[in-house]
């Protein structure tokens, strides 16, 4: 379940770190709620997650189900806040953020944490650097389709 939605939270994540044009009464509690939507789909489908390996079946099937919704929410909100814009437009932006978090920002977040002495969170950022480079890759063969 967790990675249905992984390549859609990064998205709606770094959209939330995007210069934003709209109006500031527009903003006002939209851009709040998408912040606090992310954060709380990130925590059901982990509880989700945790709650299926302990076997509570209908327990995680809940969970999954209030995250889908959640998930709808904050694709409404960035919507009304207007990140989401033409196909190719959101494309290219999805795509520059993917590889940015996929070469640097992981990989450096990475190599700090190994310094520290942190090596399961350092592993887990390699591991998230990796998946975001795919998912360039991915984004960058879709937008050949557009002129």
């Amino acid at each position: 379940m967790t990675t249905k939605y992984c390549a859609f939270l990064l998205g709606v994540f770094l959209f939330i770190g995007c210069s934003y044009t709209g109006s500031r009464d527009k903003r006002n509690g939209a851009e709040e709620a998408l912040l606090e939507k992310t954060r709380r789909i990130g925590l059901y489908l982990a509880s989700a997650d945790k709650a299926e390996k302990e076997g509570y079946v209908q327990t995680a099937v809940y969970l999954g189900e209030v995250a889908e919704e959640e998930i709808k929410h904050a694709s409404e909100l960035a919507a009304y806040l207007s990140r989401a814009k033409d196909t190719k437009s959101n494309l290219k932006e999805l795509y520059k953020l993917e590889r940015l978090a996929g070469t640097d920002r992981y990989a450096r977040l990475a190599k700090e944490l190994k310094r520290q002495g942190k090596m399961d969170l350092a592993l887990l950022f390699e591991r998230l650097a990796l998946d975001e480079k795919r998912h360039a890759a991915g984004l960058k063969g879709l937008l050949s389709n557009y002129r």
